[in-house]
């Protein structure tokens, strides 16, 4: 497996967190992306849409 960050830059990243920048500063000034966080929420919130689009479509049958 191929690492992506050397040590010195690990801790370098670290204390300019330590030192005060946002998470999101950090991330953006080196690079690192949060792909994963955001692959999680929109499969989260697909499935919830699906979920209410069912419901949605259960309650409103032919009845009314």
């Amino acid at each position: 497996m191929r690492k992506r960050f050397t040590e010195e830059q690990i801790v370098k990243i670290l204390q300019e967190h330590a030192e005060g920048k946002t998470v999101g500063e950090v991330c953006r000034n080196n690079g690192i992306s949060e792909n994963e966080r955001l692959k999680r929420l929109v499969a989260e919130l697909s499935l919830e849409n699906m979920v209410q689009k069912d419901v949605i479509k259960n309650f409103s049958g032919p009845e009314r």
